[in-house]
């Protein structure tokens, strides 16, 4: 027997603070995308396109989680930048960039996570992590995501 699929359309506010930790400069992105909220059996995913450049090329953001373990958040990209990271706090995970005319192997290292977002209601996702571009910590990241 298949997972009944319940979808609906969402708003998707990103505000994120990003610091190059070599240079300390803070980068603040503001962003408001239309999306969609999935829920098959116990696992949420979000869907939204994001503009990571300004050359108007979309960017396919997915986050997923499992509603049985709602500390864990996937979060994978697609487009003219592609990435695929999991972040869970306290935990390290390695990954890539693809910017097209180059990979780059990045780690994040996640020190905080609060997960609120829910099918019925939305809410709200929280992610502190540090970047690490082959060994050194480059940038410290506050990413806030709210779903309604």
């Amino acid at each position: 027997m298949s997972e009944k699929k319940l979808q609906r359309d969402v708003s998707v506010s990103i505000r994120s603070s990003i610091r190059d930790l070599d240079t300390g400069d803070v980068n603040q992105i503001t962003s408001v995308c239309e999306g969609t909220i999935t829920q098959t059996g116990a696992k949420t995913e979000i869907r939204y396109n994001e503009q990571l450049s300004d050359d108007g090329t979309p960017t396919v953001s997915l986050i997923s989680f499992d509603d049985d373990d709602r500390g864990t958040v996937s979060v994978v990209r697609e487009g003219e930048i592609g990435s695929a990271f999991f972040y869970t706090a306290g935990q390290r995970y390695y990954g890539q960039m693809d910017f097209g005319f180059m990979k780059l192997d990045v780690c994040v290292s996640t020190s905080l996570l609060i997960n609120t977002v829910t099918y019925a209601s939305g809410g709200k996702l929280e992610i502190r992590y540090k970047t690490e571009f082959r060994g050194s910590e480059a940038q410290d990241v506050d990413l806030n995501i709210r779903i309604d």
